[in-house]
C-alpha cells in the first residue's frame, strides 16, 4: 500500500518538522505552549486535516455552498481520492520526529480525538462553526471525558450530555 505519494507526503512532512517545529520544540516544551501561528502553518501545509483520518475533509477544506471554509488541498500533491490512512500514519510518524511528546500532541492530539466525532456525529450547523477553524489551524478542539466512576473510560460512563 506503500507508494509514491506517501514517499512524497513524507518527505513535505519532514521538512516541515526541520525548518517549523525542530528548532523551536524545546523552547515550546518549557514554556508549555505552542504559537498559533505554528497551527496555521500546519493548517495551510495540510498537515492538521492531514491528521483527522481518511477521507479527506473536502466539505470543509473547499468552497461548500458558495462558502470557502479555508482552501487546503492534501500535502505534497497528493489528491483528496487517493488521500487514505497511511498518508495520515506518514504524517503522525514524521511529527514525531520533532523530539517532543508534547509539541505533538499539542499541535495534533485534541485534534485528533476532538474534531473526528464532531465530522462523523455532529449536526451541519455544528460542523460549519467548528470544522473549517481546526482544520486551517485558527480554532483549537479537545475532546473532554470524565466521570467519578470511569474516569477516561468512554466506554462506562453513565452521563447524558444536554
Amino acid at each position: 500500500y506503500y507508494n509514491d505519494s506517501h514517499r512524497r507526503v513524507r518527505a513535505a512532512v519532514r521538512k516541515f518538522v526541520e525548518t517549523e517545529i525542530m528548532p523551536y520544540a524545546y523552547e515550546w516544551d518549557e514554556a508549555k505552549r505552542i504559537p498559533q501561528e505554528l497551527f496555521i502553518k500546519a493548517g495551510k501545509a495540510g498537515i492538521l486535516p492531514g491528521v483527522c483520518g481518511a477521507p479527506w475533509p473536502v466539505k470543509w477544506v473547499y468552497p461548500y455552498n458558495g462558502e470557502l471554509h479555508t482552501d487546503i488541498k492534501p500535502i505534497a500533491g497528493v489528491s483528496v481520492e487517493e488521500y487514505d490512512n497511511f498518508h495520515e500514519f506518514v504524517i503522525c510518524d514524521e511529527l514525531g520526529r520533532c523530539g517532543s511528546g508534547g509539541v505533538l500532541w499539542g499541535l495534533c492530539g485534541g485534534l485528533t480525538i476532538g474534531l473526528p466525532p464532531v465530522l462523523k456525529f455532529g449536526s451541519e450547523e455544528l460542523q460549519r462553526r467548528i470544522a473549517p477553524g481546526c482544520l486551517n489551524g485558527t480554532k483549537n478542539i479537545c475532546l473532554a471525558i470524565t466521570e467519578p466512576y470511569a474516569g477516561s473510560d468512554v466506554a462506562n460512563l453513565k452521563t447524558e450530555a444536554k
